[in-house]
């Protein structure tokens, strides 16, 4: 009975170090294989869902607006989209890889240089990019196969958003 149990746990836990092998062994799928894993990465993280399919309505929206005078902004200093109201306003762009999964993501350009004070821009202050770092799959080519690809796990940092802050010559 006591050797049983032994060999009960012993196979337990090769099963489960094996599940864990061949889970994380790199392997290469052809692109039905990537599209399968692509749609389970996509769907288990919300904000990805949700930047992509925002992505093209913001596209269109703030692609016509390159660095716009300041009267763009004060009118649209009753928008709810912080990007209008800011003291340091951006705009979106997508950002489109087909190596990577998901392909597109939305990231922040700042508008100005300086920093919007009293209606103006003052350069004393600088807009600079807030960031942050998001999980993305990489997807390369397998060595001796074009039509197959190996996915990793892979971290990329990217401008969420603009803030004002004073030069660091000022610190």
């Amino acid at each position: 009975d006591h050797l049983s149990f032994k060999l009960l746990l012993f196979l337990c836990i090769c099963g489960c170090l094996s599940f864990v092998w061949l889970s994380s062994a790199k392997r290469c799928f052809n692109q039905r294989g990537v599209d399968r894993r692509a749609s389970r990465f996509i769907m288990s993280i919300h904000c990805f869902r949700t930047a992509v399919s925002d992505s093209i309505h913001l596209q269109r929206q703030w692609d016509r607006q390159s660095c716009p005078s300041f009267q763009l902004h004060t009118g649209s200093l009753s928008s709810v989209q912080f990007n209008n109201r800011s003291l340091s306003p951006w705009r979106y762009r997508i950002d489109e890889r087909e190596d990577r999964i998901p392909a597109k993501i939305l990231v922040a350009e700042c508008l100005y240089e300086g920093c919007i004070v009293n209606k103006h821009e003052d350069k004393t202050y600088n807009s600079v990019p807030v960031l942050a770092t998001i999980t993305v799959l990489q997807k390369t080519v397998c060595p001796g196969n074009p039509r197959h690809y190996l996915v990793t796990v892979d971290s990329v940092t990217i401008p969420v958003a603009c803030t004002c802050v004073v030069p660091r010559q000022m610190i």
